[in-house]
């Protein structure tokens, strides 16, 4: 791929991100306005105790928020960092980010109130987050994987591979439309399989891109970066209260500080 053509697609994923937060937004306003989803739903608490741990639904909104706010400046951090500079990486953690917004697509789920329906909508909902939970790990370890191949050549076509094996994986997974969960996410089968895929999906990235580091003599800030994003985006998808809220916030930031910071260096130093 082109230098030209990747940069115009991180840029259509910018706009993309502006476009899913303004959308969200408008939808969000009008549940609100029209009772559907009451400011009261989201301010009750399901646990007494210290503030920072009392479980609302009110956190699981900011945290949504907060996934589109880390795309909107992830995309926009990446593209000015690497506009310049030929880097395949950027690409897969393009599409890192991208797994972030199929995941607001959960807030859809009460603020159309499809709960407990059968409408294509739910449904749509529901496999949005189901791919957004594979495409997470697949993202990562495929860029870590893809680093190794000095060529780098058909990355564009590796990652509409993964786009669609994530999309076809997830249609064919049932979901279980009579459990609604409390982070507005749709149930599924096959948890315990896809939460092993997921856990060693990320154990192999950290581990390939710790061998990578090594072997090229670079600094292993990635591999703490691939760390902390990995935290921080399970920590955003279940920010339930505030001390979620903030974990996820931390180390968001943290994550794509170290990996685009050291990421470029390493490319700096390389050319």
């Amino acid at each position: 791929m082109t230098l030209k053509n990747r940069n115009r697609m991180i840029l259509a994923l910018l706009w993309l991100s502006i476009g899913f937060l303004i959308l969200n937004s408008l939808i969000l306003a009008h549940s609100i306005k029209t009772q559907v989803l009451p400011f009261s739903m989201l301010y009750n608490s399901e646990r007494t105790g210290f503030f920072i741990f009392k479980i609302q639904q009110l956190y699981i909104v900011i945290g949504i928020f907060l996934q589109l706010m880390f795309a909107i400046v992830g995309t926009y951090v990446t593209y000015r960092s690497f506009v310049n500079t030929q880097s395949s990486e950027v690409l897969f953690f393009a599409l890192f980010i991208f797994a972030g917004l199929l995941d607001s697509f959960r807030l859809w789920i009460p603020a159309f109130n499809l709960q407990n329906t059968y409408s294509p909508l739910f449904l749509f909902c529901g496999n949005a987050s189901l791919v957004s939970t594979l495409l997470t790990p697949a993202s990562l370890l495929i860029m870590c994987i893809h680093s190794f191949n000095e060529q780098k050549q058909d990355t564009e076509k590796l990652v509409a591979i993964v786009i669609f094996i994530a999309i076809f994986t997830a249609v064919f997974i049932p979901l279980n439309t009579t459990k609604n969960l409390f982070n507005f996410t749709v149930a599924y089968s096959f948890k315990k399989i896809i939460v092993t895929y997921t856990i060693i999906c990320y154990g192999l990235t950290l581990l390939i891109n710790f061998l990578y580091n090594k072997q090229r003599t670079y600094d292993q800030k990635t591999t703490f970066g691939l760390l902390f994003l990995m935290i921080g985006y399970h920590a955003v998808r279940h920010s339930v209260n505030i001390a979620m809220v903030i974990v996820a916030t931390l180390f968001l930031t943290m994550g794509s500080v170290f990996f685009i910071k050291e990421l470029h260096n390493q490319y700096l130093w390389t050319d």
